[in-house]
């Protein structure tokens, strides 16, 4: 959907997202663009930020000062 939008993509490293104490300081390290798109259970690992419940969440583009939508 991105590339047929015309919209360039760079990933970030699964490994990155793995643990949760570091989650928002690895985010920070590896982002490198405005908006951040996960694909969760991620494909085709299965790897999914769910599996620790509420700490998983990526809440880090309102501490990066970015928007979200839904």
């Amino acid at each position: 959907m991105l590339r047929n939008s015309g919209v360039s993509t760079l990933p970030i490293a699964e490994q990155s997202l793995h643990d949760v104490a570091h989650l928002y300081d690895n985010l920070r390290d590896s982002v490198r663009g405005d908006a951040l798109f996960l694909v969760d259970p991620n494909n085709p690992t299965g790897f999914s930020l769910l599996k620790h419940g509420r700490a998983g969440s990526p809440r880090w583009c309102a501490s990066a000062g970015t928007t979200t939508s839904s």
